[in-house]
């Protein structure tokens, strides 16, 4: 396919992207059809998981309309569009990976849009010379909800709007573990070579694990466990250079069992939700596992479990400590 045949199928497959009256879905479907020739594959199940998909419409459907708009971390710009097809005056597109900069300078090139290809850190007050920004609406997290810098990027975001008024999608953000103990275990014999040597008698079977795939967890059931919150934010109340840690989670061990902790997260526009709950929707971003074994040679009692949270973004090496 020459140049020009390429150019008009990409005419086709952006007409009546932007328009109102056009469904939610179809216009999904027409930027799953037309990124995914050039986004990296890692966008395609973001772009078809309907739940999120809906959830982030909603928020945006009555909210945007003639309105100077942000989005943070735009991707595969889906959100732009759509607070344009909203109604909104203008947009700025924020992202820095040199490809997706390329592609949103492409579909944006008729709109009232400005792409600011860089990163959050780099973002300067005259960037913004468009009109005063009235709203902002983000997807900047992880399956670990912090992975990709949320707390820092607001942080940037009250340093250059310290007397802002942005409303923002979403707003509040919560990080909660639920534990499970599973039965006993039997160890393999190279579990227990590995285990044989370990001072602490703890040892941790499978690193965390970034879940995507919610059906692989049907066999463990955490609705009836009890939510342990580790973290509460308020983005729009984001201090600048604070530390922002999450709590150790209290785990009652079982010398001889494998214990799982689940660790989600959630976003809402209101403190009372409706929620953008990823603990058992299907093809969503938002959790992880830590499963370890207890030898024999411990004793049964309270734990806490701690992981490091580093320049606002989680590591995994999970600890097993004595005090919270």
């Amino acid at each position: 396919m020459n140049n020009s045949e390429n150019d008009n199928l990409d005419l086709n497959l952006l007409n009546g992207l932007f328009s109102k009256a056009k469904d939610p879905a179809q216009r999904f479907e027409t930027i799953n059809n037309f990124s995914r020739r050039l986004m990296p594959e890692w966008f395609l199940p973001m772009l078809n998981d309907t739940a999120r998909n809906t959830y982030y419409t909603k928020m945006l459907e009555h909210s945007v309309k003639d309105k100077v708009v942000i989005d943070l971390g735009s991707g595969t710009g889906m959100w732009s569009i759509e607070a344009l097809a909203r109604g909104a005056k203008f947009v700025y597109v924020v992202e820095k990976n040199p490809i997706l900069i390329q592609y949103l300078e492409f579909i944006f090139k008729d709109h009232p849009v400005k792409v600011l290809g860089k990163a959050f850190s780099e973002l300067k007050a005259s960037d913004f010379d468009h009109g005063q920004p009235q709203a902002l609406v983000h997807e900047i997290f992880s399956n670990t909800g912090l992975g990709e810098g949320v707390i820092t990027a607001f942080q940037k975001v009250s340093e250059l709007f310290p007397d802002h008024s942005l409303t923002l999608f979403p707003r509040y953000f919560w990080f909660e573990a639920r534990v499970f103990k599973q039965k006993p275990f039997e160890l393999s014999e190279t579990e227990k070579i590995h285990l044989k040597d370990k001072a602490d008698a703890y040892y941790e079977l499978i690193h965390s694990l970034g879940v995507r795939d919610w059906g692989s967890l049907k066999g463990i059931n955490f609705s009836d466990k009890e939510v342990i919150n580790l973290m509460f934010l308020d983005l729009n109340k984001i201090e600048q250079n604070k530390s922002y840690d999450l709590k150790a989670i209290p785990i009652d061990i079982a010398p001889g069992h494998v214990h799982h902790v689940y660790l989600s997260f959630k976003f809402s526009t209101e403190l009372e939700g409706p929620y953008f709950d990823t603990l058992f929707e299907e093809n969503h971003w938002g959790g992880f596992i830590v499963e370890f074994y207890i030898s024999t040679a411990m004793k049964a009692g309270r734990k806490y479990l701690k992981m490091k949270l580093n320049d606002n973004q989680l590591f995994d090496h999970p600890r097993l400590e004595d005090t919270p």
